[in-house]
């Protein structure tokens, strides 16, 4: 079963402003995971950005 409405999804500023943020009191850990195991900055954020709207529009949902 696909996500509903999985070529809408939005991520906002979520990753700038948590997710790939290393200043975030709580996302830091996360940031540095993305660096770490991916490589995965706020200077090539594109990459994790246009992974997550495949999955939204391409992956299947359980």
């Amino acid at each position: 079963m696909k996500l509903p409405n999985g070529h809408k999804a939005d991520l906002g500023d979520k990753l700038e402003r948590y997710s790939l943020n290393p200043d975030h009191p709580k996302g830091k850990h996360k940031a540095l995971l993305f660096e770490k195991r991916l490589g995965i900055t706020l200077k090539n954020k594109d990459i994790l950005e246009q992974a997550l709207r495949e999955a939204a529009r391409e992956g299947e949902a359980e």
